[in-house]
């Protein structure tokens, strides 16, 4: 639980930091995102910019994950089944 708090506050730190450079690279205002803009106040909701945030993770998440699985089923191949997660899934 201490790990899940700790990784979810870096992640935030990091967007924080990170944020003012991305910007600059137009990711902040992409058209589709919601403004609105009354009097003294302003509401700003990227909307499209979750999206195309949340797809390129995805994409990233998926290869790390490809990977891992194959690192994982060439230990089994390799005959190292006894410290292989997936030993009981293939059939030689």
């Amino acid at each position: 639980m201490d790990m899940q708090r700790f990784l979810i506050g870096l992640v935030i730190l990091i967007v924080g930091i990170a944020w003012p450079l991305v910007s600059r690279i137009g990711l902040g205002r992409l058209p589709g995102d919601i403004v609105l803009e009354r009097g003294g106040t302003s509401f700003y909701f990227p909307i499209v910019t979750c999206i195309i945030v949340s797809i390129v993770l995805s994409a990233i998440f998926l290869v790390v994950q490809s990977l891992t699985v194959r690192a994982r089923l060439g230990e089994y191949v390799n005959g190292d089944e006894e410290h292989c997660v997936t030993a009981g899934r293939f059939n030689r």
